[in-house]
């Protein structure tokens, strides 16, 4: 399967002028869709470095630099639309799994002697089998703004990018309130490679009821036990605070203590405080706590006297036996991401969220969620991790940028529109290496 990671650089040509290098530190993973063009081979000349084999491949995979370019340093732009000039030779190859391919072309735009340059990489992924559970919203703040139209949308969109030219991937569908807003998690679709029945199960999606959570990664859990992929990854989309959990016991490694003033009464600690130190002891899956309505949820309480007055404290959420249950599927080795979409930043859905993945979390509105979809399958399905590519620019080469160092944005952001240098994914850093 391949993919391109592309990056788009305005430059702008002057005679013997300050040489930028551009360093660009391609540190998220790598995976490259089947239906792109095989163009550059870069294949390992560097055996003798020394490596770790995280990819179990048995043998390092070297991505190498791309050569610099060499453009007239200025062309009338009449002759420039006669089209791009690709600096680096394209040659038709098979990859062999795990190994990467590099390639650079320049278009022209309507400035005489400024280019765009564009870096493509692509990748072959790894040949081992992979099982995939999404857990999606169906909760009824999901019918707001249509979001859980965009659901569907970008849901059935990563099951196509993931399985077209795919074998050995398989996709599981799990909601979280069972098509009746009742707080239990149901699975739409059981694993399965075809594109039509995983289709079919996310478009009969409603939105209804609470939120739980805690019961969608159960779900997910007791599928993947019966799944011998050789990885497994679980995709959560929420869109706000659970409001329901399996009924939990819990411990506290701190007792708050109540002070007395005749018969006021004042608690050691905070709710907040005692929450941070709960842990999950035991669950009963068999039943669902909660209103559906309400983040907060007593899971320990204390009581206690001052004088005549009775005060109890109460302490617990719906969140923590969902991180929990999250929890238990990262211990055993699954691959857990979280979006929330259109999530307060700060809040108790975001901490959540992030507390239940081990992968990313991701931030989600209308505009960007079929793009996070697309982004968390590739890291998914990689094709190598950890990559760096070093893109050094020629001596008529200058990067043209009011910044310094020069700026740079991710693809399809708002300073996309605005950035020196754009990126697919992964992120960047600028080197200059002085005058020439």
């Amino acid at each position: 399967m391949k993919d391109s990671t592309q990056s788009r650089i305005k430059t702008c040509f002057y005679g013997l002028k300050t040489l930028f290098w551009i360093t660009f530190m391609i540190c998220s993973i790598l995976m490259l869709f089947p239906n792109q063009a095989v163009t550059q081979e870069v294949r390992n000349d560097r055996r003798e470095l020394d490596f770790k084999d995280l990819d179990h491949l048995g043998r390092p995979v070297y991505v190498g630099k791309v050569a610099p370019i060499t453009i007239p340093p200025y062309t009338p732009y009449s002759l420039q639309r006669s089209g791009d000039i690709e600096l680096k030779a394209a040659i038709q190859s098979e990859l062999d799994p795990g190994e990467v391919l590099i390639t650079k072309t320049a278009e022209p735009t309507e400035t005489n002697g400024r280019w765009k340059l564009n870096v493509q990489v692509e990748g072959e992924s790894i040949n081992e089998t992979t099982d995939i559970v999404l857990v999606i919203d169906d909760s009824g703040s999901m019918d707001d703004n249509d979001k859980i139209e965009d659901a569907i949308d970008a849901a059935n969109d990563f099951v196509d990018s993931v399985l077209i030219g795919s074998t050995g991937i398989q996709i599981a569908v799990v909601t979280i309130n069972g098509g009746g807003g009742n707080g239990q998690p149901e699975t739409d679709q059981n694993f399965t490679s075809d594109r039509t029945a995983l289709h079919n199960a996310i478009n009969d999606i409603d939105a209804s009821g609470g939120t739980n959570l805690h019961g969608g990664f159960y779900r997910a859990r007791t599928l993947l036990n019966s799944s011998t992929a050789d990885h497994k990854a679980v995709v959560l989309m929420s869109d706000g605070v659970p409001t329901y959990s399996y009924a939990s016991d819990v411990t506290s490694s701190v007792t708050p203590t109540l002070s007395c003033d005749g018969s006021d009464g004042t608690w050691s600690h905070t709710r907040d405080e005692i929450e941070a130190l709960l842990t999950v002891t035991s669950v009963d899956y068999t039943d669902v706590d909660g209103t559906g309505g309400d983040f907060d949820l007593t899971l320990i309480s204390w009581t206690d006297n001052c004088s005549w007055r009775s005060y109890t404290f109460r302490a617990g959420n719906n969140g923590i036996p969902t991180i929990y249950e999250a929890g238990l599927l990262i211990s055993a080795g699954v691959m857990v991401y979280t979006i929330g979409f259109d999530v307060p930043s700060g809040g108790d859905a975001e901490q959540v969220l992030q507390g239940s993945q081990n992968m990313g979390y991701y931030p989600a509105t209308s505009t960007n969620l079929n793009q996070i979809y697309q982004e968390i399958g590739a890291n998914i399905l990689f094709a190598a991790t950890n990559a760096v590519l070093t893109d050094p620019m020629s001596t008529y080469v200058v990067l043209e940028s009011d910044s310094d160092p020069p700026t740079w944005a991710l693809e399809g952001t708002p300073e996309a529109a605005t950035a020196d240098v754009v990126v697919s994914q992964g992120s960047v850093s600028f080197v200059n290496n002085g005058f020439v």
